[in-house]
């Protein structure tokens, strides 16, 4: 589960440590990734699985393109599964 805290900082730092970052952070003189908007991705997508909590069955986004620094990020594609809360669980929550 997501943690409903997850910063922007804390996305970053998760981003940073990626065996892949060098590939986002500018490899071989091509271009940085914008890998700001990245970690608002990631913030926004931890948000929103928090939010959905227990009536969010499964959720992907792929591929997400990170595009040159201050242009962006797209998905290509993306899912949600959402069912329904019980009643059990919407008690015990004050739902």
């Amino acid at each position: 589960m997501w943690d409903p805290s997850l910063s922007h900082e804390e996305a970053l730092a998760l981003i940073r440590e990626l065996k892949t970052f060098p590939l986002l952070d500018g490899f071989r003189g091509r271009p940085r990734a914008d890998i700001e908007a990245l970690a608002s991705a990631i913030v926004a997508f931890a948000r929103m699985a928090t939010e959905l909590g227990s009536r969010l069955i499964e959720a992907a986004i792929n591929p997400i393109f990170v595009l040159p620094e201050g242009q962006g990020v797209r998905a290509a594609d993306g899912v949600a599964v959402i069912g329904e809360v019980c009643a059990e669980a919407a008690s015990r929550s004050g739902g």
